[in-house]
């Protein structure tokens, strides 16, 4: 009885049943993409990470930090490598910009065009405007 009725309904409104099921269908559809593509975003993030090992998190100070805090934080347990750098943003005229220190040991630069600085008077330039 409950099938017969199922049926006389879905008759009587076909074309809200197909809707409601395209709709069913594609939120299907776009979960499992999200959840199949997941492992495969994280493995190219993961590859990249190491490729120019990132860091993994920066401490910060506004009066900069010195040799002791650096060998404080080298000194805790699990940290494999502690790399002491500078960055400074700058406005030029309605621009900003952010100067920051190359390092060798960490987040190494993949250079498309040009070449590295040869000395401390050069520098690299980011192509975004």
């Amino acid at each position: 009885m409950l099938f017969k009725n199922t049926l006389i309904k879905i008759k009587k409104s076909f074309g809200r049943y197909i809707s409601l099921f395209i709709i069913v269908m594609v939120g299907i559809g776009f979960f499992l993409g999200l959840k199949s593509s997941s492992p495969d975003i994280i493995n190219s993030v993961d590859k990249y990470y190491k490729a120019h090992n990132l860091m993994d998190f920066k401490v910060v100070s506004t009066m900069g930090l010195r040799d002791n805090d650096v060998k404080s934080i080298k000194s805790l347990k699990g940290i494999k490598n502690v790399a002491p750098s500078y960055s400074l943003d700058v406005l030029d005229k309605s621009k900003a910009i952010k100067v920051q220190g190359l390092e060798t040991s960490i987040n190494t630069v993949k250079l498309i065009n040009g070449r590295m600085p040869k000395s401390d008077k050069e520098c690299i330039a980011d192509i975004k405007k």
